[in-house]
């Protein structure tokens, strides 16, 4: 290289320093204030982890890194803090333009607030930095689908697919499916779900509905009867990043569900611990930590939690609920009765509690009473068209033949269109 070249290489490099460095002086200029929440009312925990990450941008010296302000958007979305968040990640998409992390996060919010517009555009401003971000993609179908665009939707999805297979892709696939009466690629993309994810069990009922939209009635029956919760997930590194922030009881007490859901009763029994620890007044943190022992067999120590409970708080529908529960599992009918009984007294929407009631009525021979409690399970849950049948049957062990006659008309009537009454009947 010449002197003359080796001269305009130095030059073009300067140039290019100082193009650098005008950016970041304009992207410092834009930064824009952050409301920060009193944390003086918050638990020490959720308190000092905001604190620390607050900490991190003033020790910056006014030179904060787009990580230090993605950090602390991440821990105030951790805490539901959304607007000193959404502040934050702007600053960060400002100083670190070239990760995909903050607009993304950015845009979960917007979603999550029904600002489906900008969902759609920070997505998109992710996916211009990571072409290959499933998880954006899968987010940004969802926007496009709140916003009535199924073509756009249905375009993101296949381009998830056509680098891996993924569960949640073909199940919101399946999903617009259904919507547009397409019940034979419904069931293909909602079948090859499952497969994935068999634990994803929403996705039965979903498939009933698209093999009844086929007229395969036996292959409805069989869906609906395998029905549960569980939806498909799909891998999501930023957001779960963001959630392991959190210091707050709800975080731990939404884990401890989530663990529970997913069949890890370790896992669930260990974050409730951490979510009474965190609030130990919260009932309904014992009422979970009770229902975790019981579920890694602990039962006397579940009973003492919910004893315990019905001390401080003696009409807690839901302590009773699961005392009755437990003593079901003792076969101690009576007893179980009594706690249901005490649950639908105080809280009388508490459709499982009008159920096993119902269920422990008719054991003891009470069919009177079974038949009211399972007349009120579908006042509650008119959809379940099984409770008719039962129903029907109380009543005519009651000996009113004339109720029960019309508890199975009114099952008949629901016929063929209703696939709960389908597997009722």
């Amino acid at each position: 290289m010449t002197p003359a070249a080796r001269l305009g290489v130095r030059r073009l490099s300067r140039g290019s320093a100082v193009l650098a460095g005008l950016a970041l002086a304009w992207a410092a200029l834009a930064i824009e204030p952050i409301g920060h929440p009193d944390t003086g009312a918050l638990s020490p925990g959720v308190a000092q982890a905001i604190s620390a990450a607050r900490a991190k941008i003033a020790e910056a010296e006014g030179a904060p890194a787009g990580s230090d302000y993605g950090e602390l958007g991440m821990v105030y979305q951790a805490h539901e803090f959304n607007r000193p968040a959404t502040q934050a990640y702007r600053n960060a998409v400002l100083l670190a333009p070239n990760d995909a992390r903050w607009p993304y996060l950015q845009a979960v919010i917007a979603y999550d607030e029904g600002r489906f517009d900008e969902a759609v555009a920070g997505f998109s401003r992710s996916l211009a930095v990571n072409p290959d971000f499933p998880a954006a993609r899968i987010r940004r179908a969802r926007a496009l689908l709140q916003l009535g665009d199924r073509d756009a939707a249905k375009m993101e999805l296949q381009r998830v697919l056509e680098t891996s297979e993924s569960a949640a892709a073909h199940a919101e696939l399946g999903e617009i499916a259904l919507l547009e009466d397409d019940h034979r690629r419904a069931a293909e993309h909602l079948e090859q779900a499952l497969a994935l994810q068999p634990q994803a069990r929403r996705l039965h009922y979903r498939l009933a509905l698209a093999y009844r939209g086929l007229g395969e009635v036996e292959r409805a029956r069989g869906h609906l009867a395998q029905r549960g919760g569980g939806e498909p997930r799909f891998e999501d590194p930023p957001y779960e990043a963001m959630r392991s922030r959190s210091r707050s009881y709800s975080f731990y007490l939404s884990q401890g569900l989530s663990a529970s859901r997913k069949g890890d009763y370790a896992a669930a029994l260990s974050l409730m611990r951490q979510a009474v620890a965190a609030n130990p007044e919260s009932a309904e943190a014992r009422v979970h930590l009770a229902r975790a022992l019981e579920a890694n067999g602990d039962l006397d120590a579940a009973r003492g939690e919910l004893n315990a409970l019905l001390e401080r708080v003696p009409d807690h529908p839901l302590a009773h609920f699961n005392l009755g529960v437990l003593a079901e599992l003792g076969a101690e009918d009576l007893v179980a009765i009594g706690h249901y009984e005490r649950s639908v007294a105080v809280q009388p929407e508490l459709f499982e509690a009008h159920l096993l009631l119902a269920n422990g009525l008719m054991r003891t021979a009470q069919f009177a009473r079974a038949a009211a409690h399972y007349d009120a399970a579908l006042g509650l849950r008119p959809e379940r068209s099984e409770l008719l049948l039962r129903r029907a049957v109380a009543e005519q062990a009651a000996g009113d033949c004339g109720a029960g006659v019309a508890s199975l008309l009114a099952l008949v009537r629901r016929l063929p269109e209703d696939p709960e009454a389908l597997l009722a009947y």
